[in-house]
């Protein structure tokens, strides 16, 4: 089996061309020119793996008909989750995308499945407190899921054409995951930063799911039988919980084993440093976790999705809830040197 994989260098992709090598795939990455020679000599998240890299880039049609040609299974998470920016999101998610699908129908209209890897920002938060599931309609909040959401109109555009998947993963965690490592060093300090919600309770709620339970999906969904859904088919991978950002920060300090004092942060200030952040990001080029468009995901209080078509059509299946993956993504950080004793508040 012959499989190209865009985004491989990152957090997920990463650990789906492991999942991909250890079954026995005869997979290649997709790779800017650019990073072609450093990431054939060394990547520290795809170390050790037998894979063949394609120079590429989602922009230049031509180089994307080489990489799919001969190709039995395109795994597409390639895309942009901050930019600074907006246009950047549709370039690269939307436009390139498109590229991607058009250079597969163009070359390899044979392809036995097209997995695109989007995101439960295109779907958009609940108003209330119950999961999204695949018949909702749509509302994005945040440029990052318009765009997003753009990319899949571009993909249901072939499906007459080519085998296609949707994946909508909501918040992932696990290991090599530097977003929630950031959180992890912060709760081990001794602080849980949280905004209030404007929910009955004051809470946010989020659905999540652990990369390698997302893997597995991801997976599933890239080899089930023809048979099992229809082309361009969405679904939403997440755990069977769902828990409150105050459980899922509780989960790190269990995990860790440290009491950490919760700390709120007002609506308004968070507004102020988006403000700030994204000023700075166009001043020095450099990309920031917290802009105005990542504050449109912070503010609603209903991150949440069911997986039970994945579970119907597919046969996904989660492993781990919040609290267990928590603990094995904490202790990889351990094991593996991002995670010191000098990062943790001495009780």
């Amino acid at each position: 089996m012959k499989v190209l994989v865009t985004g491989a260098t990152g957090f997920i992709g990463s650990k789906l061309v492991r999942d991909l090598v250890e079954l026995g795939a005869d997979v290649s990455i997709l790779v800017r020119p650019s990073s072609a020679d450093a990431i054939q000599k060394k990547d520290g998240n795809l170390a050790g793996l037998n894979f063949r890299v394609v120079s590429g880039d989602l922009g230049d049609l031509s180089s994307l008909k080489q990489a799919v040609a001969g190709v039995d299974r395109v795994f597409h998470l390639a895309g942009l989750v901050t930019a600074i920016d907006t246009a950047d999101f549709y370039r690269c998610n939307t436009q390139g995308t498109k590229n991607l699908i058009e250079a597969i129908g163009a070359v390899n209209p044979n392809l036995e499945r097209f997995v695109f890897v989007s995101s439960l920002a295109a779907g958009g938060p609940m108003k209330l407190r119950q999961e999204r599931v695949e018949g909702d309609t749509d509302a994005p909040v945040s440029e990052y899921g318009k765009s997003k959401k753009a990319a899949e109109v571009e993909v249901l555009k072939w499906v007459d054409r080519v085998s296609t998947a949707i994946i909508r993963p909501p918040m992932v965690y696990g290991p090599r995951d530097k977003a929630s490592f950031v959180l992890i060093k912060t709760v081990a300090g001794g602080w849980m930063p949280m905004v209030a919600g404007a929910s009955p309770d004051k809470k946010k709620y989020y659905s999540s799911i652990h990369v390698d339970d997302l893997c597995q999906g991801i997976l599933k969904a890239g080899m089930a039988d023809s048979n099992k859904f229809r082309s361009g088919d969405h679904f939403y991978l997440s755990s069977n919980q769902y828990v409150s950002y105050e459980d899922f920060l509780g989960s790190m300090a269990k995990a860790l084993d440290v009491s950490s004092r919760k700390i709120v942060v007002p609506a308004l200030a968070l507004k102020a440093a988006a403000v700030v952040t994204s000023k700075m990001m166009q001043i020095t080029g450099k990309s920031h976790p917290l802009t105005k468009d990542k504050l449109s995901e912070i503010l609603p209080d209903y991150w949440l999705c069911s997986n039970q078509k994945a579970k119907t059509h597919f046969g996904f299946e989660p492993q781990f809830e919040v609290e267990q993956g928590m603990k094995i993504t904490v202790r990889w950080y351990q094991e593996n040197g991002w995670l010191k004793a000098k990062h943790l508040k001495k009780n």
